[in-house]
């Protein structure tokens, strides 16, 4: 028992080192929050979530990234896919209003930031 303790600890220390946010000024007007303890980008639209849906499957595709799944109803939308890498990215939103969808975004296993900012900026070029 005493050997589990070391690793389970050193993984907590990791988690909370890790744990935060970074928030980044795209070209447009949307603001991008990082939590790294979700490993995930996220921001608010004022946008309705099939709007803001279209626009994330149009925005992948002008990465010519095409979607293993994309679906969405008027509460919640889930776009998915791989990357020519092999690293998956997952777009998931929520509908917070009428007129607001919260969108998540993560790409690879750790969110990598610089990659999810991309595919955030081809999202935005299509709202």
């Amino acid at each position: 028992m005493r050997h589990l303790t070391l690793p389970a600890l050193a993984a907590l220390a990791l988690t909370l080192a890790l744990t935060g946010c970074a928030t980044m000024q795209s070209g447009g007007k949307t603001v991008y929050t990082l939590k790294r303890h979700m490993n995930t980008w996220e921001t608010v639209l004022a946008v309705p979530i099939d709007k803001a849906h279209k626009a994330t499957v149009l925005g992948l595709g002008d990465l010519a990234l095409k979607p293993i799944t994309s679906r969405v109803d008027r509460i919640t939308g889930l776009v998915d896919g791989v990357l020519a890498d092999g690293t998956d990215f997952e777009v998931r939103l929520e509908a917070l209003g009428d007129e607001v969808t919260r969108i998540r975004l993560r790409c690879g296993m750790m969110g990598d930031r610089n990659r999810s900012a991309q595919l955030f900026r081809a999202i935005e070029q299509r709202l």
